[in-house]
Order: C-alpha cells, then structure tokens, then sequence
C-alpha cells in the first residue's frame, strides 16, 4: 500500500510538469535565463495551445475514463483534469513547449529530452485514469503543429506599454467563453503586451534572484488573488439564459493578464535592466 501510494505520487509529480504552471514556470526560467525574445514568442504559443486545446475538447466532446467507469481515477487524479478529455491538455502543452525548444536551437539532444517529457506526461495521464492513449495522441500532434506553425511564423511586435490597459480591454470578450478560455486568452494578451527586452543574467546571484523571486511573487500573487476574486460581483451581462458572467471567470482573465504582463515583461526589467537592443526586432 505504502508502495502503491509512493508511485502514485511519483505519477502525479510528472503529470504536473505538462499543467498550466509548470510549463509556464519552465518558460519563464527559459525567458529569464536564456532568451528573452524566444521565450516571449514560446509563451504566446502556449496561451495559443491552450486557447485551441480547449475548442478541440468542446469540438469532440469526449468523455474521459472516470466519465465512464467512476472508479477509474481518484478524486485527486480527477482534480488535474476536467472537461472532456480529447486531445490531452498536458500532453499538448508539453509536446508545444519542447517543440518549440528542439526547432527553436536545433539540437537533437532538446528533441531526445522533449520525446522522454512528452512520453512520460502522456504515460501519467493514462496510468491516472484521466485519458485514453488516443487522447495523448492527439495532444501530442496538435501540440507539434502548434510549435512547428509557431517557429515559422514571425513574433508579434510588442506594443507600447502605455497601450496594455486597451489591449487588455480588447480581449475581455473572451470571457463570455468561460473560466479556463477566459485564463488562456488573459495568458496569451498578457504576453503580446509583454517587452522580452530584458539582458541576460550574467551571474549565478542574478539567475537565482530573478528566478526564485519571480516564482515566488508571480505565484504568490496568483495564491493571494483567490480570495479577493471570490468577493467580486458577478458582471450582469452574459449569454442569453444566464445570471451573468462570474467573477472567477472574469476576474480570472484580468489576473492572468496582469501576472502574466508581470511575470514575462517587468519583473526581469526591473531586476536585469533593459537590453539597448533586442535581437531580430
């Protein structure tokens, strides 16, 4: 027993390197570390990924493992993955964030450490009870076309930031799409807004600072929201037949855009200082 438990963490521990913070951690440690500019572009991507795995799941509209036999994940495997279940959340995200990498610098050693990651999410989704094995396959073509698209195509430009509080507004109708949609577009307009001008750490100090104090203040705030979302009103407009659109959902999107806007853009500029000029703009 004391064993079963053991894998069973071990599992849940890899599953969560393919959820929504840990591929966005990893691309922060890429965008902090190494480089600005393609991290920014990579980020974009993920929120993209994660906009189109949440239309293909209402598209298809197939059921996951527990839907049908309920004994087939517990309640904390269940808790990492809702909705229907084709294509694969996790596996598309891991598959787009070292699809990116290998195409990116391409090195073969990136693509044998983005096939072990890829396999590895896939196999945990599938031994949780949360997916079927064509549920990680088609998570991980999507999440290949998504990054191969996405190295070919130019990055948007970054726009002035006096220009975020519109851009932001510009978005907000992606909220009458629902809580996770509503989270996935606030990443995604988070990042286009977000300078990736920053120099390079040159220092172990000036890596361990911008890393630990970045995760720590960009989850710290995400942590510390809740309960104030949880005391905004509902807004009184929606899709017909509704009360309205919750406060979770669009205080959601505002939270992800603002942190995300922090986490890529700001804080390594405040930290690293500016670079005179960013590579390829």
């Amino acid at each position: 027993m004391e064993t079963s438990a053991l894998v069973d963490s071990l599992v849940l521990a890899i599953t969560h390197l393919g959820s929504g913070p840990g591929v966005i951690s990893l691309a922060l440690l890429y965008t902090w570390w190494l480089d600005p500019p393609g991290g920014r572009k990579l980020g974009i991507l993920l929120g993209l990924s994660w906009m189109l795995n949440l239309t293909l799941k209402e598209v298809f509209a197939l059921p996951r493992p527990y839907d049908v036999d309920a004994g087939a994940a517990s309640q904390t495997a269940r808790a990492t993955g809702r909705g229907p279940g084709f294509p694969s959340g996790h596996t598309q995200a891991t598959a787009t964030f070292w699809g990116f990498l290998a195409w990116h610098h391409g090195k073969r050693w990136l693509w044998a450490v983005g096939a072990g990651m890829v396999a590895a999410v896939g196999v945990s989704r599938v031994w949780l009870g949360v997916h079927y094995p064509m549920d990680i396959v088609g998570g991980l073509a999507v999440g290949l076309i998504v990054a191969a698209v996405g190295v070919k195509a130019p990055a948007p430009r970054c726009p002035a930031l006096w220009i975020a509080p519109l851009a932001i507004l510009a978005v907000f109708p992606a909220v009458l799409a629902g809580k996770s949609f509503a989270e996935a577009a606030g990443l995604t307009v988070g990042l286009v807004l977000s300078p990736g001008d920053h120099r390079l750490p040159r220092t172990r100090a000036r890596r361990l600072l911008v890393a630990a104090g970045g995760l720590a203040v960009l989850w710290g705030l995400y942590l510390a929201l809740d309960p104030v979302m949880e005391r905004l009103p509902a807004l009184p407009f929606g899709a017909a037949g509704t009360s309205g659109i919750a406060a979770d959902t669009w205080g959601g999107y505002l939270r992800a855009a603002l942190l995300t806007l922090f986490a890529f853009g700001l804080w390594p500029r405040w930290v690293l200082g500016r670079e005179a000029e960013v590579p390829g703009e």
